[in-house]
């Protein structure tokens, strides 16, 4: 069951809109991270993580950081240059992806992280922490394109 409060009018609307939210969440039985700020409530991921551990994360796919209220959400892929598998390539290009930062109680931070460090970061911070992609599968193949659906990257979230 997923809650999500959207913007309602003046400060007292938003906390009763909220309250409300919360309150039918928890007759349902979802958990909540934090309550309703600029983003609304949050539900927390199926899924979670320790600290420092590397994970996957398929594209779209949600997961908590235990005890630390940050959820990790892998939202797109809007660079693939990397060289083909089954190509020659005179360089090893680079991939670009998009991970989406929901801390309790902030507004979601969106950090672009690369495969290759000659083309930008591999790591960026935002809310106290700093992401880390160690890699992104799949490899492109010249022979068989793959949806933007199939990539898992491998991040690992730490506090600096």
């Amino acid at each position: 069951m997923g809650l999500t409060v959207t913007k309602a009018v003046g400060r007292s609307a938003r906390a009763l809109v909220c309250a409300a939210a919360t309150l039918a969440a928890v007759a349902g039985g979802a958990v909540l991270t934090g309550g309703c700020s600029s983003g609304g409530t949050q539900p927390l991921p199926g899924r979670s993580v320790a600290l420092g551990t590397e994970f996957s994360l398929a594209m779209s796919e949600t997961v908590g950081v235990q005890n630390e209220g940050l959820a990790v959400t892998l939202t797109g892929v809007p660079e693939e240059t990397r060289c083909p598998i089954d190509a020659i390539c005179v360089s090893a290009g680079n991939a670009a992806v998009i991970v989406r930062l929901n801390k309790t109680g902030q507004a979601a931070s969106d950090l672009r992280l690369n495969t290759n460090p000659a083309n930008g970061p591999t790591g960026a911070s935002a809310h106290g922490y700093t992401v880390r992609l160690t890699e992104l599968q799949p490899y492109p193949s010249a022979s068989m394109p793959r949806p933007p659906s199939a990539y898992v990257a491998r991040l690992v979230v730490t506090k600096p």
